[in-house]
C-alpha cells in the first residue's frame, strides 16, 4: 500500500511538473513572437541603408557643385566665351577673331570719347575678324569693349587716325581689320572683349 501510494504521488508530481514546463514554453514562445513583431516595426521606421544615404548625398553635392560653377565669381559664367592672350586667334562658328596688344596712342584734334569729351590718353588695339562661314557678317553685329581694374573703359573715336568701327559687311571668305581705342594707360592691365550679336566670343588679355 505504501509503494502504491508513493507511485501515485510520483506520477501526480511528474504530471504537474510537465504542465508547468509546458506553460513556461508557451509563455516563452508568445514573448518571442511579441518581441519579433515589435522589432519588425522598428526596422521599418529605421533610416535608409548606407548605400541609399550616400546616393542622396552625392546627388545633392552634384547639384551644389553645378550651382557653384554656374555662378562663380558672383555672376553667371559665359561658357561660350574663351580666354585668350593678345595676338592669339580665337575661332568660333568658322569666324576667327584676333586682337593685338594695346599700344599707347596720341589723341588728335578729332579724337573724342563719349561723343564730345576729348581724351588726354588712349590705348589702341587692332581687331581682325576673318569670316570662313557661309554667311556674311554685318559690322553692326560686332561689339568691342574694354575693361581695366574692373571698370569699363570709354571708347575713343578718331576719324583722322582711322580709329573707327568697320562699315562694310564681311563676306564669306573675307576679313577686315580696324583700330579700336580706349581711354586708358597702356601700363594698366587691359582686357578687350569681343562679342558677336551680344554673345561674348572671347576676352583678350596680356
Amino acid at each position: 500500500m505504501t509503494k502504491e501510494a508513493d507511485g501515485t504521488d510520483g506520477t501526480h508530481v511528474a504530471r504537474v511538473t510537465h504542465m508547468r514546463t509546458a506553460n513556461v514554453m508557451v509563455i516563452g514562445a508568445v514573448s518571442v513572437l511579441v518581441l519579433t513583431g515589435c522589432g519588425g516595426g522598428e526596422a521599418s521606421s529605421s533610416p535608409p541603408p548606407p548605400a541609399q544615404a550616400a546616393s542622396s548625398t552625392g546627388g545633392s553635392a552634384a547639384g551644389s557643385a553645378s550651382t557653384s560653377a554656374a555662378t562663380a565669381g558672383g555672376a553667371p559664367v559665359d561658357k561660350s566665351s574663351a580666354a585668350a592672350t593678345f595676338g592669339k586667334t580665337v575661332t568660333k562658328d568658322k569666324v576667327s577673331y584676333t586682337v593685338s596688344a594695346p599700344v599707347a596712342g596720341k589723341p588728335g584734334a578729332s579724337s573724342v570719347s563719349d561723343g564730345t569729351t576729348k581724351p588726354t590718353k588712349m590705348a589702341v588695339v587692332n581687331v581682325t575678324v576673318k569670316n570662313d562661314s557661309a554667311q556674311a557678317i554685318s559690322p553692326t553685329s560686332l561689339t568691342i569693349k574694354a575693361t581695366s581694374g574692373g571698370e569699363t573703359l570709354r571708347a575713343v573715336l578718331d576719324a583722322q587716325q582711322q580709329i573707327k568701327p568697320p562699315t562694310a559687311e564681311i563676306k564669306p571668305g573675307g576679313s577686315t581689320t580696324w583700330k579700336a581705342a580706349f581711354v586708358a594707360d597702356v601700363t594698366a592691365p587691359i582686357a578687350v572683349q569681343v562679342s558677336m550679336i551680344m554673345d561674348t566670343v572671347a576676352v583678350f588679355r596680356q
